[in-house]
């Protein structure tokens, strides 16, 4: 049996950088879009959004820190997802 993927909209790189983070960069495949790339770093410990920051058509650079989180605990049933109809659900363990 065969199948036939949608062609991905952006590509995707991932590099793990020397301090232990997860650097994550994604670039739209159409060079009309608004955005030029996405750079998501994220601690590989925690696995918490670090930084993120973008690139825009223009070239002007936006960048966000992010710290000082505080975990909280939360009932299991607060995030509940239901697929749609039709959408194969595959939950790797």
């Amino acid at each position: 049996m065969s199948t036939t993927a949608a062609a991905p909209i952006c590509r995707f790189s991932s590099s793990a950088i020397p301090r232990p983070s997860i650097v994550t960069t994604l670039q739209p495949k159409s060079g009309s879009a608004q955005i030029r790339s996405v750079t998501v770093t994220t601690s590989a410990a925690t696995h918490l959004i670090e930084h993120i920051e973008y690139t825009d058509r223009e070239g002007n650079h936006t960048s966000f820190d992010f710290s000082g989180f505080h975990k909280r605990d939360t009932p299991a049933d607060l995030f509940r997802f239901t697929a749609p109809a039709g959408v194969q659900v595959v939950n790797a363990q």
